[in-house]
């Protein structure tokens, strides 16, 4: 029984994530994205060449999937599962926020939540080796996180900040290198702290 339950969980990782990259693909759809302009921009639905309800980037729904996705990392006991599962979660969050600056979506409520769901992942005490061996040693990965998180003129939230107390308290190496770190390129913590 345990291990039905066990591969109903990693299904549903798998599931979330397809969720959420699903919905980020929409993302350039979102209606107050200041990059919209002539064509790109959505046609109200008395226009007869509007597009489908299911085209448009639906903020609720991908507030609610990063909601579910912050109670399964709670509740999943990773230290009963195979490792790396978290590891990819994570990845996939990450990777979604970045999306999210690539298309130029700045909705606080979003971003928000996503660092939520990757402070969860941080904070959890069992996951500490496995997120240090597979998100922070990878160089692409972590260098996501970190170059969107401390942009200089990305906005400074709660979020943010608890996510810098947890990798103090989790990950001081990790910290403490990037704190550190002044190759070119690389963004400063102290610059985001000032």
């Amino acid at each position: 029984m345990t291990e039905v339950l066990g591969q109903f969980i990693r299904f549903l990782h798998y599931i979330l994530i397809c969720f959420l990259q699903e919905e980020t693909a929409r993302a350039h759809l979102y209606p107050t994205n200041p990059q919209f302009s002539g064509k790109d921009r959505p046609r109200s639905a008395a226009s007869p060449a509007a597009p489908k309800v299911e085209e448009y980037f639906d903020r609720q729904t991908f507030v609610h999937i990063v909601k579910a996705i912050q109670s399964l990392i709670h509740k999943t006991p990773y230290h009963l599962m195979r490792k790396g599962l978290c590891s990819i979660m994570v990845e996939a969050l990450v990777g979604n926020l970045a999306a999210l600056d690539k298309v130029n979506n700045r909705d606080q409520l979003i971003r928000n939540e996503i660092c939520a769901a990757i402070n969860q992942a941080l904070a959890k005490t069992d996951l500490i080796g496995e997120l240090q061996q597979n998100l922070f040693n990878n160089a692409k990965t972590s260098e996501i996180l970190f170059n969107t998180m401390f942009k200089v003129h990305n906005f400074i939230s709660n979020d943010k900040i608890q996510i810098l107390s947890t990798l103090g308290k989790n990950y001081p190496e990790v910290l403490t290198s990037k704190w550190l770190d002044t190759s070119k390129g690389a963004p400063k913590i102290q610059l985001f702290l000032q």
